[in-house]
């Protein structure tokens, strides 16, 4: 009976370092996945950009003219450090670069990770040359795609967003932004530890927070626009143009000083209300405007503490490879966590605008940069 047992102990054992062979075979398998996907993404692209070249070294011939091209894509500040300060032309070359080309540094930038975490995979012994090598390498593309983003996001909000929405493969997977099994995988694969998601979870819970207040006040924003009433322009330029006419006759030629002096048109049309539409108008606009930065920077600022204190440098790559086609989801891995936790959609859902209960203290510490 005791050797029944023995065996047993043994091969539970064998069973579990099987399993967690197997894990780690899928996680590899998986980054291969995206690596080739990667590369054939990145061989079409060279082949349509070869398509060009060809197309422009036949006219050069056929035409015996010059074309003059613009240079390579303005270079980002490539200091090692997660912080770099910009100089003015820096700053303007963010300002200028199109989405298209922050969308193709992204992919470059996934092609790299792809490949580093490929190196690690295959050489774990953390005191390997090679693998301290590649941990060096993996922390400097991070570094780079991290001052991508956050120079993107600062200086080109417009940008980044496009990028956060972008499909990188072009749609050709077929894969759904929205499928949260998927985006459960890609939590399970990040091995996160219990104290990385409580911070995580209770980030979440900030962040629907803070958005929940920021829809309450767009809500009212675009309420108080629909209560002004703005006149027609045509009926008001028609009302200008006829009380000039009639301004004129009867003054004659009338100097701008005695225009101003006999209540202008303009004025009178400031009694009926049309100024005070307009100010109305811009109070509002700018109310939105300052709502939308908010938006913007609430979901800034949730990507960036979970990327920034809470994951490391393995969880970081794998979440941006595994993601692939997408840019990383940050709410849709809490959510994932938020499912494990609550044990269903549905009571994450209903749990989604719920307050934050702080009755009995924090529950877990949240990192400082994060404002709630």
């Amino acid at each position: 009976m005791k050797d029944m047992t023995e065996q047993l102990e043994e091969m539970s054992s064998e069973l579990s370092k099987l399993r967690m062979e197997n894990n780690a075979l899928k996680n590899r398998n998986s980054i291969l996945e995206k690596v080739l996907a990667l590369r054939d993404e990145h061989i079409r692209v060279l082949q349509d950009e070869q398509q060009v070249f060809d197309l422009g070294n036949h006219y050069l011939q056929a035409s015996g003219q010059k074309m003059i091209t613009g240079g390579a894509l303005p270079a980002l500040p490539s200091g090692a450090g997660p912080v770099s300060v910009l100089t003015t032309t820096e700053i303007k070359a963010v300002k200028h670069m199109p989405a298209e080309a922050v969308i193709g540094r992204w992919k470059e930038t996934v092609r790299e990770l792809g490949n580093i975490l490929v190196q690690i995979e295959g050489c774990p012994d953390k005191n390997d040359r090679r693998h301290q090598e590649s941990m060096e390498a993996l922390c400097r593309v991070l570094d780079h795609a991290g001052q991508l983003c956050m120079h993107t996001a600062v200086l080109h909000p417009t940008n980044m967003q496009k990028l956060i929405a972008s499909t990188l493969d072009d749609g050709r997977s077929g894969v759904s932004a929205e499928d949260r099994s998927r985006w459960a995988g890609v939590t399970a694969s990040l091995q996160l530890s219990a104290d990385q998601k409580s911070q995580i979870l209770s980030l979440r819970q900030i962040f629907l927070r803070r958005m929940s207040k920021v829809m309450e006040e767009r809500r009212a924003i675009l309420a108080k626009l629909q209560m002004v009433n703005i006149p027609d322009r045509m009926m008001a330029l028609q009302s200008v143009i006829a009380e000039t006419i009639k301004v004129s006759r009867v003054a004659g030629c009338v100097t701008p000083f005695q225009r101003r002096r006999s209540a202008p048109p303009f004025r009178r049309m400031r009694d009926g209300g049309e100024d005070v539409s307009k100010e109305s108008v811009n109070e509002c606009t700018a109310e939105l405007k300052s709502n939308l930065q908010e938006e913007h920077l609430a979901g800034m600022e949730f990507i960036g503490t979970v990327f920034k204190t809470i994951f490391n440098p393995l969880q970081k790559a794998r979440a941006i490879v595994q993601s692939y086609p997408f840019y990383p989801d940050v709410y849709q891995i809490a959510t994932a966590l938020a499912v494990e936790r609550e044990g269903g959609a549905t009571a994450v859902e209903a749990l989604q605008y719920a307050p934050m209960d702080t009755s009995g203290g924090p529950l877990v510490t949240v990192p400082t940069s994060y404002k709630s």
